[in-house]
């Protein structure tokens, strides 16, 4: 609504171009994640801590290392993507910029699916509600910052939606 508003319908069009593929690639590691969570909800359950600690980790740090290469990957293939979908040529440049600031910030989207998921498995639902409810709010203030007051256009949403991710990372790391 912000883009839509603020910034023109070509903005609108490339950010609603980029929203089924970054959903894709945020709804792949939010699925990752879920299923980690059960899998620490049953160690936590049997009372298996160590088990537990080799879980975390282990999911943790395939899942950082597994959402950098796929950060890169999207970022690179960014315009081959979006040429298979017939972008228009005129919103070419937005939309793969746009795209590109979304995919380098999945790293943060998949610590904080993992964060959730891990205090979720923990027996803590709502922190991560909380979390995201905040960060939701921050993102549209900064969506509004973004593009009123440095006038980023489609690009400053993007930064903001990454800038949101990372502060509900940090949150449910505190």
């Amino acid at each position: 609504m912000i883009v839509g508003h603020f910034v023109g319908k070509e903005a609108l069009a490339a950010v609603g171009i980029c929203n089924p593929i970054s959903t894709l690639m945020i709804l792949f590691l939010n699925g990752l994640c879920m299923g980690a969570g059960i899998l620490m909800g049953i160690q936590y359950g049997a009372k298996d801590y160590d088990t537990l600690r080799r879980q975390i980790s282990t999911t943790m740090l395939s899942g950082i290392a597994f959402s950098l290469i796929l950060s890169v990957l999207c970022i690179v293939f960014a315009r081959p993507n979006l040429l298979l979908m017939q972008v228009d040529a005129s919103i070419m440049g937005m939309t793969i910029n746009y795209l590109r600031i979304i995919f380098a910030g999945l790293l943060f989207t998949f610590m904080y699916n993992c964060f959730a998921s891990t205090l979720r498995a923990l027996g803590d639902s709502q922190s991560p509600l909380y979390f995201l409810i905040t960060s939701a709010v921050i993102n549209i203030l900064g969506d509004l910052f973004f593009v009123l007051f440095l006038n980023m256009g489609s690009e400053g949403c993007a930064v903001s939606t990454v800038l949101s991710e990372a502060l509900s990372c940090l949150l449910c790391i505190i």
